[in-house]
């Protein structure tokens, strides 16, 4: 319902789905003291496990440590005015070979930042979940020029 803020619970199906139609997401890492990384990173769905492409670096490190990691994707659609969001909770796997890179190519994974990223990372989900949202007036922007109802200074419909 367009303004709910509850949301609706996707099934893990439906979760699958909606990570298959997106492209990049955020890969949440904890550092050996506990800090949090959060990487911005392109990927692809391949069956159950989601593949990413990397470069050395913070990334591949705190991965190498520490390989519980979360994964998550939104997408916002504001013709709709609804939203979703998948969080993906996963061990990850540093999987550095030929065939691996040229799984990747050929499914059309290529890295954001580092063209010539040589190592491929495997998330294999120990759980996935999801949820689907309805978005305000306020928080999908303006009124469409063809919406004649008036609002007040917070998105709500006055009439």
């Amino acid at each position: 319902m367009p303004g709910s803020t509850d949301g609706k619970p996707l099934t893990s199906d439906q979760a699958w789905t909606q990570l298959a139609a997106e492209n990049l997401g955020r890969l949440i890492t904890s550092t050996e003291d506990g800090s949090i990384e959060v990487f911005p990173i392109n990927y692809v769905r391949l069956s159950d496990v989601i593949m990413l492409r990397t470069d050395s670096g913070t990334m591949l490190s705190t991965i190498t440590t520490s390989p519980k990691v979360v994964f998550e994707v939104d997408h916002q659609d504001l013709e709709s005015r609804s939203t979703w969001s998948v969080v993906v909770h996963a061990t990850a796997h540093i999987v550095s070979n030929d065939w691996a890179r040229r799984l990747a190519a050929s499914c059309g994974l290529h890295p954001i930042a580092a063209p010539y990223a040589r190592h491929i990372v495997v998330l294999t989900p120990l759980s996935i979940s999801g949820r689907t949202f309805g978005i305000g007036r306020a928080a999908a922007g303006p009124p469409h020029p063809d919406d004649s109802s008036e609002t007040d200074t917070k998105g709500q419909t006055l009439s």
